[in-house]
């Protein structure tokens, strides 16, 4: 990576250009030490994954806005800003690139800064290349202006012409050519092959919409989920059965079915699990994994999970809150951990709660799949209470 990248001090990313790879080593820990997560106090081993300076974004989310007073638009990231003024309104940085982006990445965002969607308000926009080099965008937008955008034709219909997916709206329909009156219309969201895992070290498909939540590139996640796979063979050597929670599309559930005779998973998002279940038959792994629907947070404690020999959560931010209740289940304390998490704040917080339940914390890997900013990718991996 180009370290000395024109927005270096404005844009709200890549705020650690200043440092090299040791030095931000140091601060990782420094940070984890800061939320409780000692590991060279516990004795845990502690790793670093880089896998490359930059160039791992196959995803990024941009901003679109009309200024004024000429009403011209333009897209690009948050400006960063000390301001509590300027953080309320959000200034917006244009960016002619990004060495964060890979390449075939770069390519679509130049061509869609090129032509940008008219907007009247401020909306996101979320630009996806898939395995294969599919473009994909994402339009979280007013309803007035996708009304507007449906009704005007002439940019959906350039874009659609480059072979470009869209989608739009919370719900993430696709846009699709009508044959009434009106050329373009919604229809419900289309599961595709927008992203990948890795199983036994050959990629396997991930069916999902433009809009769901993946990690950010396919080499970085080829990296961690690589990471995941070698902790879970050092802390684990019986193979029956495993349980995840908030298995999502499957990046997680497909290596875990390659391992263990039996998975279980516990999902409240529907649209994910239907593509989960595409990607498991396609992978032909289906027969290994048992799929649960429903509320596993609320009522974690009463949740039958059998007799684990694994535990496997990717929790959001804000971490694994009441769903620890289900450490009051005896079965869930006999089972080994691994813990995934993008905000070391709330890991230090569960790990602390598992510690105290008796968990040892046997390793900790941070991934940089964000080189030089301040988000990073943490795997740890538990060790279950000796039997008394």
């Amino acid at each position: 990576m180009n370290q000395s990248c024109l927005y270096s001090g404005l844009c709200s990313g890549c705020d650690l250009l200043h440092l090299n790879r040791s030095q931000i080593e140091e601060k990782r820990l420094i940070e984890l030490e800061s939320f409780g997560i000692a590991v060279r106090g516990l004795g845990a081993r502690f790793s670093t994954v880089w896998i490359d300076d930059g160039g791992l974004r196959d995803r990024v989310e941009l901003v679109v806005e009309r200024t004024q007073p000429d009403g011209s638009l333009r897209s690009g990231l948050f400006l960063k800003t000390h301001s509590t003024e300027a953080r309320r309104s959000k200034p917006l940085l244009e960016i002619a690139g990004c060495a964060q982006f890979s390449p075939a990445l770069e390519r679509f965002y130049q061509d869609f800064i090129a032509d940008l969607p008219a907007v009247s308000q401020r909306g996101s926009v979320r630009l996806r290349v898939g395995p294969r080099g599919e473009r994909g965008l994402w339009l979280d937008f007013s309803n007035e202006d996708i009304r507007d955008l449906l009704n005007e034709e002439h940019w959906l219909t350039r874009t659609l012409e480059r072979g470009w997916t869209v989608e739009m709206g919370q719900r993430r329909k696709r846009v699709a050519l009508s044959d009434e009156r009106r050329r373009f219309r919604l229809i419900d969201p289309v599961l595709a092959p927008w992203f990948q895992t890795w199983v036994d070290g050959k990629a396997h498909d991930l069916f999902a919409t433009i809009g769901t939540f993946t990690q950010p590139g396919l080499r970085a996640n080829q990296k961690l989920v690589q990471t995941v796979i070698d902790l879970i063979q050092n802390i684990q050597k019986n193979r029956g059965t495993a349980v995840e929670f908030g298995c999502g599309i499957g990046n997680f559930t497909m290596p875990l079915a390659s391992m263990f005779q039996k998975v279980s998973v516990f999902e409240t998002d529907r649209l994910a699990l239907e593509g989960l279940t595409r990607g498991l038959k396609e992978s032909q792994l289906e027969e290994r994994v048992a799929i649960h629907t429903g509320d596993f947070i609320r009522g974690s404690q009463n949740v039958d999970i059998g007799e684990p020999d694994l535990i496997l959560v990717d929790p959001p931010r804000s971490g694994l809150g009441i769903f620890l209740d289900i450490l009051k289940n005896p079965a869930a304390r006999k089972a080994d951990w691994i813990y995934i998490s993008c905000f070391p704040e709330s890991l230090g917080r569960d790990l602390q709660i598992l510690r105290e339940a008796g968990f040892t914390l046997d390793a900790v890997t941070v991934i940089e799949q964000f080189p030089f900013t301040r988000h990073f990718e943490v795997v740890a991996a538990l060790k279950s209470p000796p039997a008394v």
